[in-house]
C-alpha cells in the first residue's frame, strides 16, 4: 500500500507548498490521503504486541477503572484487557515500525520529504467507543492517519496555563477547552498537527489511528548530549588563564571581568570544536531510545548475490564536509573520504539493498569496510525472501 503521489498525499499541495504554508504553522486536514486504506495490523495483534514485547505501551482510561483518566503502562497480560471497561479507553504503542518493518515502506516512506533525522516513530492507537487521551498538546509535529473506524477530532490554537490542567493525574489533560475546528475522520483520512495545537480525538466507534511523529530535540536535550560526549572523550581541556590579574577588594566577589573571561572560555570551547559538536549532534540524532530484544550482535559477512535490508531499528545519516564525510549509524560515527558520498546516500536512501547495487559499491574499500561493520552490528542483514 505504498503512496508514491505526494501531491495526492498532501491534498493537492506540493511538498514545497506544504513546508512553506503549513509545516510547524497550522493544521491541515486531507481527505483520503491514503485511499482505500486498510490496517495490516488488527487490534488483537496490537494488543499482543503490548503483551509480548518491550514496545513502549500504555492504556489510558477516562472512566471505568479505579479513578478517572487513569494510565496503565505495559507490558500487559491478558488479564489487563479482560478487566477493562466496555467503553472510554485507548491502547497506545510506540515504535511499532520496529516490530513491523513493512510499515516503513507503506507508512513512513511517504513522509521522507522531511529528513530522516526528524522522523521519530510510528505510534498506533486502538480505542473503543468513547476512547481518547483527553484534550492536550504535543511539542512535536504529527500526522494522524485514520486506519479504520471513525474518530472525532476537535482542535484549538490557544495558550493555556498549568492551572487549566486536571490536577492529581499522571497525564497533562485540560479540564476543558473550546474547539475552533472539528471533523470526523474516516479510514484513509489524515490530519496534520503542528506543535502545541490543542487536540482532542474521541473514538466514534472502535477505531485505530496511525501517528507518524517527529523528533523535536530541546536545548536541554542537545546540551546534555554534548556534555556527555565531552566528558566521555575528554575534549575542551583548556583551563582558565588570568595573568596580571588586578587586586580586588573583596575575596568573595566573582567580578564582571572574571565572569567575562569564564564566559569567553566556555564560548571558545564551543567555537574551537565545531566539527566535534556536529559529530555529537549526528550521534544523538541517530541514537535509539531503546533496542529491540531480538537484535543481537551478528557474525554475518558479505555474500555476493545476496540481497540485504536495513534492520527495523537502524538509523543512518551523514554530514558532508569539503574534504570528508561523517557517516552515522545508531549513535556511532566514522569519517570517510569525499568519495564515500554516493555510498552514504545509497545506505541512507534505501531500506532494501539490491545485490547488484551492493556489488557495485563494493568496489570501494571504504564501503566494503562500512558495510561489513553494519552487518556485524546487525544494522544490515540478509533480506528475507518475498512471498
Amino acid at each position: 500500500m505504498p503512496i508514491t503521489n505526494l501531491e495526492h498525499l498532501l491534498g493537492g499541495l506540493s511538498t514545497q507548498q506544504f513546508l512553506q504554508e503549513y509545516w510547524q504553522q497550522k493544521p491541515l486536514l486531507i481527505r483520503q490521503a491514503f485511499p482505500d486504506f486498510y490496517s495490516p495490523i488488527s487490534p488483537e495483534e496490537l494488543a499482543g504486541l503490548s503483551c509480548d514485547t518491550d514496545a513502549p505501551s500504555r492504556i489510558v482510561a477516562e472512566k471505568g477503572l479505579e479513578s478517572a483518566w487513569q494510565a496503565l503502562y505495559g507490558p500487559f497480560d491478558e488479564d489487563t484487557f479482560a478487566n477493562l471497561p466496555e467503553t472510554h479507553w485507548t491502547l497506545l504503542i510506540n515504535d511499532v515500525d520496529r516490530y513491523y518493518p513493512e510499515l516503513r515502506e507503506s507508512i513512513i516512506e511517504p513522509f521522507r520529504f522531511i529528513p530522516d533525522w526528524r522522523i521519530d516513530d510510528l505510534m498506533i492507537s486502538f480505542a473503543v467507543k468513547g476512547g481518547s487521551v483527553g484534550p492536550h498538546t504535543d511539542e512535536y509535529d504529527v500526522f494522524l492517519i485514520q486506519a479504520y473506524g471513525q474518530r472525532h477530532w476537535q482542535i484549538a490554537d490557544k495558550n493555556y496555563s498549568d492551572d487549566e490542567l486536571i490536577p492529581n493525574i499522571d497525564l497533562r489533560i485540560l479540564k476543558s477547552f473550546e474547539p475552533e475546528q472539528d471533523w470526523v475522520l474516516n479510514p484513509g483520512d489524515m490530519l496534520y498537527l503542528p506543535p502545541n495545537i490543542i487536540h482532542h480525538g474521541v473514538a466514534v466507534n472502535d477505531c485505530m489511528t496511525y501517528s507518524v511523529g517527529f523528533r523535536s530535540p530541546s536545548q536541554q536535550d542537545l546540551i546534555s548530549a554534548y556534555l556527555e560526549e565531552c566528558a566521555a572523550k575528554k575534549t575542551a581541556k583548556q583551563r582558565y588563564y588570568d595573568p596580571k590579574r588586578q587586586l580586588q577588594a573583596n575575596a568573595g566577589e566573582i567580578t564582571q571581568t572574571d565572569l567575562a573571561g569564564l564566559r569567553q572560555l566556555l564560548l571558545d570551547g564551543l567555537n574551537k570544536h565545531p566539527e566535534f559538536i556536529n559529530q555529537c549532534l549526528g550521534n544523538y540524532l541517530t541514537d535509539l531510545k531503546g533496542e529491540l530484544p531480538d537484535e543481537k550482535i551478528s557474525s554475518e559477512t558479505y555474500v555476493s548475490g545476496q540481497n540485504y535490508e536495513r534492520s527495523s531499528s537502524s538509523r543512518f545519516a551523514y554530514i558532508v564536509y569539503p574534504d570528508k564525510i561523517n557517516f552515522f549509524a545508531n549513535g556511532r560515527s566514522k569519517f570517510y573520504s569525499t568519495k564515500f558520498i554516493e555510498s552514504a546516500k545509497f545506505l541512507c536512501e534505501h531500506y532494501v539493498y539490491n545485490t547488484c547495487d551492493v556489488k557495485q559499491h563494493m568496489n570501494s574499500t571504504e564501503f566494503a569496510e562500512c558495510f561489513s561493520s553494519l552487518l556485524k552490528a546487525s544494522l544490515i542483514k540478509p533480506a528475507q525472501p518475498q512471498h
